[in-house]
């Protein structure tokens, strides 16, 4: 299979699109996507007494995760301004990871950063300076060069994946969530194409 352009990407499926689907509206709307899984995972939580809710947000480490989601897009937005994605800032002990009424309220504030991000197009395929540590063992700092783009991209990836977990914790404790929530976007388009097939 060969890779398609980003222009192939943004109009593949649906025909009837404008052409005003963008490289970047398309990344815009699958971030947004991936937050309304985290916002289905809170929402089955407020849906439990108020207790029990608590409980599981922290002692599941559902309450990590999340903040862990949302430090890397804190990470991205403020190097989108300083033009250096340093994601070693991390926010933990505190009360997103903690509460799962600031946790809502910090997922609300970047689902609309997300839904402005198209704003940015100009600088999507500029350099970007990233910064993460790459070794458990030892410290190692690795700085490179990438792009807003692929950091977007990255950030899709990376809170589906820990999406999948929290849904794989909660179902410890008997909370089903949709099939959908926690699905990588290549296995949802192979399971629609599957559902299609003659």
């Amino acid at each position: 299979m060969s890779c398609k352009t980003l222009g192939q990407i943004a109009h593949h499926g649906d025909a009837n699109q404008a052409d005003t689907q963008t490289p970047e509206v398309v990344l815009a709307a699958g971030l947004v996507s991936g937050l309304l899984q985290v916002d289905t995972i809170l929402k089955a939580l407020q849906r439990l007494p108020q207790g029990q809710a608590q409980t599981h947000f922290v002692e599941l480490g559902v309450g990590k995760h999340l903040r862990h989601i949302y430090d890397h897009f804190l990470a991205v937005k403020k190097g989108i301004d300083s033009g250096c994605i340093d994601y070693n800032l991390r926010n933990r002990g505190g009360l997103l990871e903690a509460d799962i009424t600031a946790s809502a309220q910090q997922l609300a504030v970047l689902l609309t950063w997300c839904h402005q991000l198209p704003r940015y197009a100009a600088v999507f395929d500029q350099t970007l300076r990233v910064e993460s540590e790459v070794d458990c063992l030892q410290q190692a700092l690795l700085p490179f060069d990438s792009t807003l783009a692929r950091e977007l991209l990255y950030l899709i990836n990376h809170t589906i994946h820990h999406v999948a977990y929290v849904k794989l914790l909660l179902s410890t404790r008997q909370i089903v969530l949709p099939a959908s929530v926690g699905l990588a976007p290549s296995t949802a388009t192979f399971e629609r194409e599957a559902a299609s097939a003659p």
